[in-house]
């Protein structure tokens, strides 16, 4: 069992005290004119324990959430439902401000404060709905945006729209740099929303997501839906920096460019892109994999040819993945001569072509034909083997994939998305707080855990752990088919 199933809203600690809080903090620059958030007050919100009626049943919402951030201070809320702080999400009523609140609520830091703090997080709730937003929801540091999966709501930008991102997960400053430096911002997630960015006329440069993000970071369950008039400059997510991170089940819909990306490392699995101009402009990174990726009706499926001669892309990686009626599935600018001698590697394995004309094409050239067909494996790059370093450029000898890493009757590897447990109801969910672990940083919670655990398991129930700083003295044993939410 993977401790990030807990830690992702609480902590478990070892010892005899409480693990301390950590705060980043930077040069503050002069206050940005466009950091124009609603300021913080203690939070006075109460818990709601069920969602609102028109919301389809949904545990994590429907379930009574125990406050207890220990270095917070007393009365601070994790859990907010944006109908508590006045969003209406009737598809008329201007939402931004409330959102906005809702997120900000408690002394929470801003990207314009330029700090970082575990002290303060949050689970921003959005029951089933279509909210309206004019101007930039500013995301803050560990913070998680969760709609209803049964249901999820649609945060539906103005015509006159404008900003770097419907989302923005670092704001720029009035110094021209983000608020946090990217590869510092962790603990950040967003599922089970729908980016409609439609109203927005398409030559009006727009964003759906802004997410430069890295470690313990992820999308999950997300449409973002962009104007695909001729001539469109919309993108619908755009990571310019950053180290690491995780995109899952996203499906982006018309635009220029369905994602503009660049970060040190990042996995991305079971991505879609329909009806973009381009599907994936791969601006660098140092290793990237795309797994069950999805591209139709592109021109251009995937481009990393930014800069002739001169490869700001380390590596792509695209496996068990599919292409269709896409003209060019990969445009690079790699030659055998290109620099560095060691960046623009491309590994293609198990990819299906359906009328895909050209499979990858170079300067002035085209490296693999396209067609209907299935690419086994293609690479073109820097080779390493025991014989020293040379270039690649056409197959290779992919390695076998024994039957049991298959996903059954394919011959794509088993992959699954993270469940979420939609289906459950809160008598089939049992509270780690209300069986008796305190989540304070000073009690010992080891016993208490251990007994919920084990109960849940024989019961098939799934245990929540409320975010807190839970104290562990002893080894803490997940019983097999043990189901844990943090």
């Amino acid at each position: 069992m993977r401790w990030s199933s807990i830690l992702s809203s609480a902590l478990l600690v070892a010892g005899a005290s409480a693990f301390p809080h950590h705060t980043h903090k930077k040069p503050t620059p002069s206050p940005s004119a466009s950091s124009s958030v609603p300021v913080s007050t203690p939070s006075t919100v109460p818990i709601k324990a069920a969602a609102a009626a028109t919301d389809p049943s949904y545990w994590l919402a429907d379930i009574t959430h125990q406050r207890n951030a220990p270095f917070a201070g007393s009365g601070y809320t994790v859990f907010r439902n944006v109908k508590d702080y006045g969003a209406a999400g009737d598809g008329v009523t201007d939402d931004t401000a409330a959102i906005q609140s809702a997120i900000s609520d408690g002394g929470r830091t801003a990207p314009s404060s330029n700090t970082t703090t575990t002290k303060t997080p949050a689970i921003v709730y959005f029951p089933a709905g279509t909210y309206v937003i004019s101007s930039p929801i500013i995301d803050y540091y560990f913070t998680q945006l969760v709609g209803n999966p049964n249901s999820p709501a649609i945060l539906k930008a103005t015509s006159s729209f404008t900003g770097i991102g419907l989302i923005d997960g670092d704001q720029y400053q009035s110094n021209g740099k983000e608020g946090w430096i990217s590869t510092n911002v962790f603990l950040r997630q967003i599922r089970n929303l729908v980016i409609d960015m439609t109203n927005i006329p398409g030559t009006t440069a727009a964003t759906g997501i802004h997410w430069p993000t890295s470690q313990a970071t992820s999308l999950q369950n997300v449409v973002v839906n962009l104007n695909a008039d001729q001539g469109t400059q919309h993108t619908g997510i755009f990571i310019e920096d950053g180290s690491a991170g995780f995109i899952g089940d996203v499906v982006v819909n018309g635009g220029l460019q369905g994602l503009n990306i660049g970060n040190q490392q990042f996995t991305m699995r079971n991505v879609t892109v329909n009806n973009a101009v381009t599907g994936i402009t791969q601006l660098w990174d140092w290793g990237w994999t795309y797994v069950g990726l999805t591209l139709n009706n592109c021109q251009i499926g995937i481009s990393f040819s930014s800069k002739a001669d001169t490869q700001l892309v380390g590596g792509v990686n695209i496996i068990d993945s599919t292409i269709s009626n896409v003209e060019t599935f990969v445009n690079t600018s790699w030659t055998p001569t290109a620099s560095p001698a060691s960046a623009g590697n491309l590994i293609l394995e198990n990819v299906v072509l359906d009328s895909v004309p050209t499979a990858v094409a170079g300067p002035g050239t085209v490296f693999l034909e396209g067609g209907s067909t299935t690419i086994a494996s293609y690479g073109q790059g820097h080779e390493y083997t025991p014989t020293g370093p040379s270039t690649l450029s056409g197959t290779y000898a992919a390695g076998s994939r024994p039957t049991g890493l298959l996903a059954s009757g394919t011959s794509n590897y088993y992959t699954k998305a993270k469940p979420q447990y939609e289906a459950y109801t809160t008598d089939q969910v049992v509270s780690i707080r209300s069986a008796g672990a305190a989540g304070d940083g000073t009690t010992d919670d080891t016993a208490a855990i251990n007994s919920a655990l084990t109960s849940a398991a024989a019961s098939g129930s799934l245990v929540f752990f409320d975010y807190g700083v839970y104290l562990v003295s002893d080894t803490i044993y997940f019983p097999p088919g043990s189901k844990v939410v943090g």
